[in-house]
């Protein structure tokens, strides 16, 4: 070391936005100059954090075409997000059933890597960000989230000491971030400085979401194996495992990965508001379709919604297992609001066959809704068309049953629980069923809205009657997925799990919840992935 080393330069190294590799840049200095030049660069090591995006969050193109088949609108307050939205508006608002059963078919679509980007303050290029796959995932719910993880975690020590938000918010406990058990330790000097010995690098694993999650994660070991991971052999860096981080459904397909394929180069997975048993949010959709502006894109009433999930496995995964609720009756059917439920199904545990496939009134798709599973072959006689939709059923069945209670031993799991969002907990049909009974009269059909109906002649007028009607969600959750299905994976003892929301719904109890598809922009939410992704960074030993 030279004297006076008090003025000896000290350069640190930065990422190269093009490459993603670190650089360091240096001044010629003069012959006389004796002072020391030090580079602080890391010993290259990687791990890889690789997102799985929840159902609809792919963007899907045409197979064999770059036709886009679906993109999901970025709702952003900007020229380009509002573009995005009338544009799919446009695209999705006018088409019918058949067209939307047409378009979405599983054997009729491939990933689309070419969706628009919003790189944020990662400090990448938007190439390396497409080269990362960024492209293949929903732009407004996604890469503000993915960009953060992309900071933060290359940036968690600088000169042995923790930089601004790991030295105050990473030093928290975790019950203050929704910690279920109290009883896990927070980050301490240890875990930060072996996490700081690697970089990582964020990617995306969009997939092909209308076929069975199973394939998907099929899909995704060829990814990360030959995409992924050889990008790393390529340049000669020392990348062994991923991390995986997922956003509802997409933590089915990462189960189906580790536990149905046995996939080992999986270090770790950050399940957040993960459907682990299902939805009754499904049946709602297949019955009376979606609500509010998302239903003039995801479908209006039940032809538009049934045209397309029930010819989509990966979609139909997301029905309640059985393990929902222990098994427990979720489809209740009351004669009006104060009276007990006269009828609850699963009333066998078996909602496969007194649900799924039952061509009852109540069943996920009744007798009378036939023609909306195949509108291509709609002169055929029902039994036929039911017959490929029973086989999907059995294919979802058989998919819940193998990653029944199963989850990567590194899982880090968080969920919201928020009463006042109002989840379907249990799906309730309020009336008299006698009302639908054949030889009734008047004669009630479904509006495809939640409503059996009829219309009455009264004099020169007419008026409509309701009988059967569907009942609003008022159960705790993130308004999709129900406080039950979230909490699951903490009761199958993963390393942790983060409870976030007031199942009472109390309005002026804090703190809140949040909306399901935008969760990852929640701050307990991000913090409970950084911690956790820190945990599991433990288990790395590929460093020098």
């Amino acid at each position: 070391m030279s004297q006076g080393n008090e003025k000896d330069v000290v350069l640190t190294g930065r990422m190269d936005p093009k490459t993603g590799q670190t650089v360091a840049e240096a001044i010629l200095t003069p012959e006389s100059d004796g002072r020391d030049k030090t580079v602080l660069l890391k010993v290259p090591a990687v791990i890889p954090i690789v997102f799985l995006p929840g159902i609809m969050g792919s963007n899907l193109k045409t197979k064999g075409t770059d036709d886009p088949a679906w993109r999901p609108p970025n709702a952003e307050l900007s020229f380009a997000g509002i573009g995005e939205v009338i544009s799919s508006l446009a695209t999705w608002g006018f088409r019918g059933a058949k067209k939307r059963q047409e378009i979405l078919s599983p054997d009729n679509v491939e990933l689309d890597i070419e969706g628009p980007i919003d790189v944020a303050d990662s400090g990448l290029s938007k190439d390396l960000a497409y080269e990362r796959g960024w492209g293949g995932v929903m732009k407004g719910s996604y890469h503000p989230f993915m960009a953060d993880l992309q900071v933060k975690l290359n940036n968690i020590l600088k000169r042995d000491k923790a930089e601004p938000w790991w030295g105050t918010y990473g030093m928290h406990a975790p019950k203050q971030y929704g910690d279920e058990s109290g009883a896990l330790p927070s980050l301490s000097d240890k875990h930060r400085r072996h996490a700081a010995n690697y970089s990582y690098d964020v990617w995306a694993g969009g997939y092909r979401w209308p076929q069975s999650n199973r394939e998907s994660a099929a899909e995704i070991r060829t990814y990360i194996d030959d995409v992924v991971l050889a990008h790393y052999r390529k340049l000669g860096v020392p990348a062994e495992k991923v991390i995986l981080v997922t956003h509802s459904m997409g933590g089915l397909v990462s189960r189906a990965l580790t536990e149905i394929h046995k996939y080992d180069k999986v270090l770790g997975v950050i399940h957040g508001v993960q459907p682990s048993l299902g939805a009754p949010t499904i049946y709602h959709h297949m019955r009376c379709g979606y609500e509010g502006p998302s239903q003039l894109i995801l479908g209006r009433n039940a032809a538009q919604v049934t045209a397309v999930v029930a010819n989509a496995p990966g979609a139909l995964e997301l029905l309640p297992t059985r393990d929902y609720d222990s098994g427990k009756p979720w489809l209740m059917v009351r004669k009006d609001k104060n009276a007990a439920p006269m009828l609850g199904f699963p009333a066998k545990g078996d909602a496969y066959n007194e649900i799924y496939m039952s061509p009852e009134w109540y069943g996920l798709v009744p007798q009378h809704n036939s023609s909306y599973l195949d509108f291509k072959h709609s002169n055929k006689i029902a039994v036929d068309i039911r017959a490929k939709f029973i086989r999907n059923i059995a294919t979802v069945q058989a998919f819940h049953l193998d990653i029944e209670r199963k989850y990567h031993p590194q899982t880090y799991s968080h969920y919201g629980a928020e009463g006042a969002r109002g989840s379907f907990v249990t799906i309730v049909w309020q009336g008299d069923p006698a009302q639908l009974a054949p030889t009734a009269t008047p004669v009630f059909h479904d509006d495809g809205n939640g409503d059996y109906v009829a219309t009455v002649a009264a004099g020169r007028s007419a008026h409509t009657l309701k009988g059967m009607s569907f009942q609003p969600a008022t159960g705790a959750g993130d308004g999709t997925v129900s406080y039950l299905s979230g909490e699951a994976p903490g009761k199958a003892s993963v390393k942790g799990s983060f409870k976030h929301g007031n199942p009472d719904g109390k309005e002026s109890a804090e703190p809140k919840g949040y909306d399901h598809q935008g969760s990852y922009l929640d701050e307990r939410s991000k913090w409970a992935a950084l911690y956790g992704i820190v945990m599991i960074a433990q288990d790395a030993d590929w460093h020098a």
